[in-house]
C-alpha cells in the first residue's frame, strides 16, 4: 500500500537502493542468495514504500540449494536429532564446552570492564590446541596455507584490546618456552602433550573412521614429530585485533607462506570477514537471534585435510541454542522443499519458523512486524525425544520411580517380553511425571511445559482423559539392571553425544 506510514516501511540504506534502482527499469529481476533466509520470509507482500517502492519479498520463488557433501554446516557441527524433520545427524566431536571464563570476563559487562588477571584455562587450552592444529598441518604438506583462530567473547572494543594484551603475553611465553626449553619443569611440554594424547589424536583416530568425511582428515602423526614443528608455529603466529577502530588490517592476499593470525574482535570479525583457514574458535558472545547467531557461526565451510583438527570452544547454553536453530533451520528447507513440489510460491504459501521455547527470536523484531504467531498443536503427531540431559539423570530417573511406583499400586502391567504396558492410567500421573522431568534444551519437539500446557488444554474439551504408559524393559542379551522400589528393569545402552573430548566412549544407561 503506498503512503504507509514510513516509520513503519522505511528501508535501510542498501535496501532502498536497490529497491530504486530496480524500480528504474520496465522489466528487471533480482535473485539474492543467503544462509539465513528468517528474515526475508518475513517481509510484507504488500506493504511498499513511496520513494523506494516495492519491497523485496521473495514472491517468485524460493530455491534450498544443496549443500555439498564436503561442506561443514550446522548439522555437521552441532547435529540434527529431531525425529521427523529430516534423517538424523550426529554431531562431528569439535565442540568443547566451556565454564570457566566467568571470573575473567562475566557474561554481564560493559566497556568500563578490567578482565581479570589470567586468561581461563579454557582460552589457554584453546590456543595451544590451535598451535597444535598448525604443527600438524605442516606436518600434512600444509604449511604455506593460511591457519586462523576466532576469539569473539565481547562486542566493545576496549575489551577487544585487553583480550588481545593477555593473548599476545601469554604467546610470547609460549614462544619463549619453545624456543629456549623449560629446563626440569616443563610444564608447558607436558599440557601440550596431554592435549594431543587425550583430544586430537583420539579424535583424529575417530573421525578417520567416518565413511563421508573422504580427504577431509588427515593422517595421524606422532607427538615427537609435533613438537619439533611447534616453535615455528608460534613464531610465526601473530595476534590482530578486528573492529572499527583497528589500525592493524587483516590481510590474507600476497602472503606467499601463509598467515598465521589469532584474531580477536566483535560484529566485525563475526559478519563482515572470512577468516581464512580457522580451525580454533573461542565464542562466548550471545545473541538472542537465529540469524545474527548463525551469521556469527564462522567456523563452517571447508576443511579439506584439517577438519580433525578444528576446534569450537563455546558454552553448554550456546552449543543448545545452535542446535535448536539447526532443526529450526532444517525445518523451513522442508518447508520450501514442500511449496515447490505443490507448485505455489512463497506469496502463495504460508511459510513458518518454530520459535525456540527459551526466548530465542527468529530474527529482529522490526522484521517481524508483518508475522503471525500461530500455535503448533500435538494432534496426530509423535512428540519424542532422542537426547537426554546427563546431569538431570538422577532427578528424572527418582520422577520416573515416582511414576511406576503409582502405576504398580493401582494396576498390574500387561505386555510381552520388554515391554511393560498400563492401560486406563489418569492423566494426573502423566502430568506428574512431566512436571517433574528436565528435557535436554535440544529437544525442541519435548520440552514438557508445551506438553503439559497442551494435555490441560485438551482435558477441558473431554479429551486425554486415558492414558497407555509403556516401560519398555530389556530382558535379554548383555544388559544391565536397575531396581526401582517395585521392580528391576533391564537398561537399554545409549552412547553419549557430547559436546565431549572427543566423544565419549561410555555408553550411559
Amino acid at each position: 500500500m503506498r503512503g504507509a506510514d514510513p516509520a513503519e516501511t522505511d528501508p535501510t540504506a542498501i535496501n532502498g537502493l536497490i529497491r530504486r534502482f530496480l524500480d528504474t527499469f520496465e522489466k528487471s529481476s533480482y535473485v539474492a542468495y543467503t544462509a539465513t533466509p528468517f528474515a526475508n520470509i518475513f517481509i510484507s507482500p504488500d506493504q511498499d514504500h513511496r520513494v523506494a517502492g516495492e519491497d523485496l519479498f521473495p514472491r517468485s520463488f524460493i530455491v534450498n540449494l544443496p549443500a555439498p557433501s564436503n561442506y561443514i554446516g550446522p548439522e555437521r557441527v552441532f547435529g540434527l536429532r529431531l525425529d521427523g524433520v529430516a534423517e538424523v545427524v550426529e554431531p562431528l566431536p569439535i565442540v568443547r564446552t566451556v565454564d570457566d571464563y566467568q571470573q575473567w570476563l562475566p557474561d554481564r559487562h560493559n566497556k568500563q570492564t578490567q578482565l581479570g588477571e589470567s586468561l581461563p584455562s579454557s582460552l589457554v587450552d584453546a590456543i595451544l590446541s590451535f598451535l597444535v592444529a598448525g604443527a600438524v598441518r605442516r606436518l600434512r604438506g600444509q604449511g604455506g596455507k593460511h591457519h586462523s583462530m576466532l576469539i569473539h567473547v565481547t562486542r566493545f572494543t576496549n575489551v577487544q584490546s585487553q583480550v588481545a594484551n593477555q593473548v599476545e603475553a601469554a604467546l610470547e611465553d609460549y614462544r619463549d618456552r619453545l624456543r629456549f626449553g623449560e629446563g626440569n619443569n616443563p610444564t608447558l611440554r607436558n599440557r601440550i602433550a596431554k592435549i594431543y594424547s587425550d583430544d586430537h589424536s583420539p579424535t583424529t583416530l575417530q573421525m578417520s573412521e567416518g565413511d563421508d568425511l573422504d580427504d577431509q582428515v588427515g593422517p595421524l602423526l606422532r607427538f615427537a614429530e609435533l613438537w619439533s614443528e611447534l616453535a615455528r608455529v608460534a613464531e610465526k603466529t601473530r595476534v590482530h585485533t578486528v573492529n572499527g577502530t583497528s589500525e592493524d588490517v587483516l590481510e590474507y592476499v600476497d602472503q606467499e607462506e601463509g598467515l598465521s593470525v589469532i584474531a580477536i574482535g566483535g560484529d566485525k570479525l563475526s559478519r563482515g570477514l572470512t577468516l581464512e583457514g580457522l580451525s580454533v574458535s573461542y565464542f562466548l558472545r550471545a545473541s538472542k537471534m537465529y540469524d545474527t547467531l548463525m551469521q556469527m557461526g564462522r567456523w563452517f565451510g571447508y576443511r579439506r585435510g584439517y577438519l580433525d583438527l578444528c576446534r569450537l570452544y563455546t558454552t553448554p547454553s550456546l552449543v543448545g541454542w545452535y542446535a535448536a536453530i539447526t532443526a529450526a533451520s532444517a525445518e523451513l528447507q522442508e518447508e520450501f522443499e514442500a511449496m515447490a513440489a505443490i507448485g505455489r510460491t512463497p506469496e502463495e504459501y504460508g511459510l513458518r519458523v518454530r520459535q525456540h521455547p527459551d526466548g530465542l527470536l527468529v530474527t529482529a523484531p522490526s522484521k517481524l512486524r508483518h508475522s503471525t504467531s500461530v500455535k503448533i498443536s500435538y494432534s496426530s503427531s509423535k512428540a519424542e525425544t532422542t537426547s537426554f540431559l546427563w546431569k538431570a539423570a538422577e532427578r528424572n530417573w527418582s520422577a520416573l520411580e515416582r511414576m511406576v511406583t503409582t502405576l504398580d499400586t493401582q494396576a498390574a502391567p500387561t505386555g510381552d517380553s520388554g515391554l511393560k504396558v498400563w492401560k486406563d492410567v489418569p492423566p494426573q500421573v502423566v502430568l506428574d511425571f512431566l512436571s517433574s522431568y528436565t528435557a535436554d534444551s535440544t529437544a525442541v519437539q519435548w520440552q514438557p511445559k508445551g506438553l503439559i500446557d497442551y494435555i490441560g488444554s485438551r482435558l477441558g474439551d473431554g479429551e486425554l482423559v486415558k492414558w497407555t504408559v509403556g516401560l519398555a524393559d530389556v530382558e535379554t542379551g548383555d544388559f544391565k539392571t536397575r531396581s526401582l522400589p517395585t521392580r528391576t528393569i533391564g537398561l537399554t545402552r545409549r552412547a553419549s553425544l557430547g559436546p565431549l573430548l572427543p566423544r565419549d566412549t561410555r555408553s550411559d544407561e
